[in-house]
């Protein structure tokens, strides 16, 4: 029955992500002027500026409230003890990141390969929720390419639910 539990996840998660890059080709991200890309470090992450901030200013770490979805010009960043929405887990370069744009099939796949990896997440953490979804950012064209070649991976609950725990991956 454990084996089952874990494919039923495994299963959702692909189709979430599956989802959330059709959500993304749909929408699009409508401005992109990141600073430089950084991956997610673990539990030790700057300080959070607690508030609004626009996207780029959010860290790998930071917990949200009033998360719509990963295409947002600007979260509102809370305690991670306090219940929220989501947070952001990674945000990385592009694997392999050719100074071209390589389309916007390749930048999804690219993007759901890596949010999918399980080491996105604290799983002791994440075992305390009954479902948890997966959504992801990533440059659409050209130009959002030549300005930030990077992947953002949130953690979410489902809606109406909340999450009252950090969910960044430990390191040891």
């Amino acid at each position: 029955m454990k084996a089952l539990g874990w494919i039923g996840l495994i299963l959702a998660l692909v189709l979430l992500i599956a989802a959330a890059v059709i959500g993304g080709l749909w929408f699009g991200k409508q401005s992109m002027t990141a600073t430089t890309p950084v991956a997610s470090p673990g539990h030790t992450v700057a300080a959070p500026k607690y508030g609004t901030v626009s996207w780029e200013k959010l860290n790998p770490g930071d917990c949200v409230i009033g998360f719509a979805n990963a295409w947002q010009d600007s979260y509102t960043v809370v305690s991670c003890d306090a219940a929220h929405s989501a947070q952001l887990l990674v945000r990385a370069a592009a694997p392999s990141a050719p100074d071209d744009f390589p389309g916007v099939k390749v930048v999804a796949k690219e993007a759901a390969k890596l949010c999918a990896n399980p080491t996105i997440m604290d799983s002791v953490a994440a075992k305390l929720y009954s479902e948890l979804l997966v959504e992801i950012a990533y440059p659409q064209t050209e130009i959002e390419w030549s300005r930030a070649p990077h992947f953002d991976c949130f953690v979410t609950a489902p809606t109406g639910q909340f999450l009252t725990t950090n969910l960044m991956p430990v390191t040891h």
